[in-house]
């Protein structure tokens, strides 16, 4: 039986920020994945994820605003480049409650912000064109994340505070009816102290036992080479949110202009 203080089971997105988060703070932490850091079957490999400060309760945004200085922090440890605030424009036509209540949120919360026109849209974002009549809000701190290195460089800035990461490792079952939560891997037995999962698609599986309700779904991405790269790069485009959050387009990062579609029982196929 090996007994840690924190275990975290799984290193994607959420489980690698929580292991170095706890390195920070000084605290013995094992962070546990089945496959390799950095893997592709997930919900967090690929070069981009959208960072968010367009919500509609302030809660969402003030955390999302709270989290900047500790990227760059985080940037600043590693010499990577990781957060790329390059904006996020949404749009609708006038009277749409949903963009409504965010840009009230926006205002409330203090977040910096434009509200635009179509016409200012298409003369300010050549590469864009929204529909004539319809609003636009920019939030300026909102962009994106490099999600595949911002795995990686939580990883390893927490191995290098000292936290015990073992790869290819499955767990096989968490047992949580002893006073101390236990976890069984292939490698054997840990009863840890402090149990977090971030289990992402597999975590319906392994909180069986509480009961977890968990319907993993999946969003479509594709990736355009635009003729012209300029206007699509991230120093000259903004995230781009097309007809109220149905797909979301990004600048170009690697390995071309990223256009992730959200389909509700039907695929939608969408050409530049």
């Amino acid at each position: 039986m090996n007994h840690v203080e924190y275990l975290v089971v799984g290193l994607g997105a959420m489980g690698s920020a929580a292991l170095y988060h706890l390195t920070q703070h000084g605290v013995q932490a094992t962070g546990i994945e089945q496959f390799e850091v950095g893997h592709g079957f997930g919900s967090s490999h690929g070069h981009s994820r959208v960072f968010r400060t367009f919500y509609d309760k302030p809660v969402y945004t003030e955390l999302a605003m709270a989290s900047i200085p500790l990227w760059r922090n985080l940037e600043a440890q590693s010499d990577e480049h990781l957060l790329y605030q390059t904006g996020m424009l949404c749009y609708a036509p006038p009277g749409h409650a949903s963009l409504e209540q965010h840009i009230r949120v926006q205002a409330s919360v203090g977040g910096s912000h434009d509200i635009l026109s179509s016409e200012e849209v298409n003369s300010r974002y050549p590469a864009l064109h929204i529909p004539n009549g319809n609003i636009a809000c920019l939030t300026h701190d909102s962009g994106f994340l490099h999600a595949a290195l911002a795995i990686r460089t939580h990883v390893a800035q927490a191995r290098g505070g000292g936290a015990e990461v073992l790869e290819q490792t499955k767990v096989k079952g968490i047992d949580l009816t002893p006073r101390l939560p236990e976890v069984e891997t292939d490698r054997g037995r840990y009863r840890c102290e402090h149990l977090i999962i971030t289990a992402g698609p597999w975590a319906g599986r392994l909180l069986q036992e509480i009961d977890v309700p968990l319907t993993v779904t999946r969003q479509q991405k594709f990736y355009f080479t635009p003729q012209q790269r300029a206007p699509f790069l991230p120093e000259h485009l903004p995230v781009f949110v097309i007809t109220w959050r149905i797909s979301t387009v990004f600048p170009i990062l690697a390995p071309g202009l990223k256009w992730l579609m959200i389909t509700w029982g039907r695929l939608q196929i969408l050409l530049l």
